[in-house]
């Protein structure tokens, strides 16, 4: 949790927040998971796996529950992994969790010695982002006092990422500094309505921090969090 005296000054500075990864950096780790795949396949016999993951076949996201599938006419199946922990919620849906930022070999074989190996790369999620009525305001960083009072719901987004992750909005926490320093708190829980701009003033200013967006059960993360002033 952020200190007053903390969130007061980023009051007038704002938060800095930088998760993003180096472009070529992932792009090289893209491109050597694809080619030791192709190596893997080309020197394996025809294997009677069908294999598919709901967010992509090499990726999987650090400190999120990654579902992945595996069909087989073979019930008698084995999945071992590298760098992660692997659960089986029945005969064709496995679970996967990692925090270890180092590449995963899996290795899926069954009782005929028939066996794949697949390589996967790990991604962190990046912070999610408010959005009020569908806007977002991060980067201008003010809204109007006519436009604040009109807002009425939140949501939340990432930029640039289309991996198959649902964001729910779960709750998050606001501090109001009015014209006159007077702070006031306030916790907000998603589908419980959202009135807190209804009495901004000109000259407030509002900090959004403790963001919590679950993703799925019991599984949450942080979104990122926001300062905004009331103007005219």
């Amino acid at each position: 949790m952020i200190k007053p005296r903390e969130r007061i000054r980023a009051a007038a500075g704002g938060f800095k927040i930088s998760l993003r990864m180096t472009t070529n950096t992932f792009k090289m780790k893209q491109l050597l998971i694809i080619l030791l795949n192709l190596i893997i396949i080309s020197c394996s016999k025809k294997i009677p796996f069908e294999y598919y993951s709901k967010v992509k076949n090499t990726l999987y996201l650090n400190n999120i529950q990654n579902e992945f599938y595996i069909k087989s006419k073979n019930k008698n199946i084995k999945v071992e992994i590298t760098n992660a922990t692997i659960e089986r919620k029945d005969d064709t849906t496995y679970v996967i969790k990692t925090n270890i930022p180092q590449m995963s070999e899996m290795k899926i074989s069954d009782n005929n010695k028939n066996f794949r190996k697949i390589y996967f790369y790990k991604l962190n999620v990046p912070c999610p982002e408010l959005t009020f009525n569908g806007y977002k305001y991060y980067n201008s960083k003010v809204i109007k006092r006519s436009e604040a009072r009109k807002i009425s719901s939140f949501s939340s987004n990432i930029e640039n990422f289309s991996y198959d992750l649902a964001f729910l909005n779960s709750e998050f926490e606001v501090m109001r500094i009015d014209s006159a320093q007077k702070v006031t708190y306030e916790k907000v829980i998603w589908g419980k309505g959202f009135y807190i701009f209804k009495k901004a003033e000109i000259g407030d200013i509002y900090i959004f921090y403790n963001i919590k967006i679950e993703v799925a059960k019991d599984e949450v993360v942080n979104g990122k969090e926001l300062v905004l002033k009331i103007i005219e």
